[in-house]
């Protein structure tokens, strides 16, 4: 396996950290997390205090995909975003086009999420990006 490049100079530790990152963003502890949209559709996190220096990171935590009702979790993901609790969301572009949601506190493997947004009638085509608004009291 051929390293590919990252936006950020680092290369792919030889087990699929770095495949396609299409969103990054950075978790209130300030680690960094990237969805993988190519090879081994997966969201990852550096954590903070790797990020100084150049290299093949490895990942602190790696949410692989899983089926659920017989779809796949994570498909071509390209968007996440963290809601003021920690909890992750994230997008799949590649059919069935799903939003799964985990709730914190994340580790590694292939996690069912806690809900699954999947299905014709969510009218969901293609979603790319992720974003929360603001807390509203």
């Amino acid at each position: 396996m051929s390293p590919r490049n990252s936006p950020l100079g680092w290369t792919d530790n030889g087990q699929d950290s770095i495949q396609a990152p299409w969103e990054l963003a950075f978790d209130s502890m300030g680690n960094l997390w990237s969805s993988n949209a190519g090879g081994t559709f997966s969201l990852v996190e550096f954590a903070k205090a790797s990020l100084t220096a150049s290299g093949t990171p490895a990942p602190a935590v790696t949410l692989n995909t899983t089926m659920d009702m017989g779809n796949p979790t994570l498909n071509a993901t390209n968007g996440l975003c963290f809601d003021n609790l920690g909890d992750l969301a994230a997008t799949s572009s590649a059919t069935p086009f799903s939003v799964p949601f985990y709730k914190a506190p994340l580790k590694s493997g292939a996690i069912t999420p806690s809900t699954f947004i999947i299905g014709a009638a969510t009218t969901l085509n293609a979603p790319a990006g992720c974003n929360f608004g603001p807390l509203v009291n």
